[in-house]
């Protein structure tokens, strides 16, 4: 059965992040290896503080991961990058991702009636804040600054 679980939550600035957990022993560290394309570029043990996956999976709160991808994805886009478990082979949440550029990434975390939640990432650090659209249904409904500490 099973036991891995976890997410690829994006890339910036070249540097890939994310968490993994076995959710059979949550205080093991899981190994990843890491791809672009279909070579294996390097692995990384999700062993660094992810409280938010401690508090919201109620786990170990050393899961996540980072890896620098910057000399692995040069100037060529689009790379697929893979980030899959190296017990099983299979593949996080998230993963495969296709990398366009090294601009910035982000997610939703929720709703709550009419206020969304989540965060964003820029890559460059010249940029202070990310801009955020906000569509419905495909349609943009406005833009938001994720600049909040």
């Amino acid at each position: 059965m099973e036991s891995h679980t976890g997410s690829v939550d994006g890339i910036a600035g070249g540097v890939l992040f994310g968490w993994a957990v076995d959710t059979a022993d949550p205080v093991r560290p899981v190994e990843l290896e890491i791809l672009v394309g279909n070579k294996v570029v390097g692995k990384a043990t999700a062993d660094l503080p992810r409280p938010d996956i401690s508090y919201t999976a109620n786990v170990g709160g050393r899961c996540g991961f980072i890896f620098d991808l910057s000399s692995y994805l040069g100037n060529l886009y689009p790379q697929t990058v893979i980030v899959r478990t190296v017990l099983t082979g299979r593949p996080l949440s998230g993963s495969p991702l296709e990398v366009t550029e090294q601009g910035g990434w982000g997610s939703l975390d929720g709703l709550r009636g009419i206020v969304a939640s989540g965060w964003a990432v820029v890559a460059n650090p010249a940029q202070p804040h990310a801009v955020v659209e906000i569509l419905v249904d495909g349609k943009p409904v406005g833009t938001s600054s994720a600049n909040l500490d």
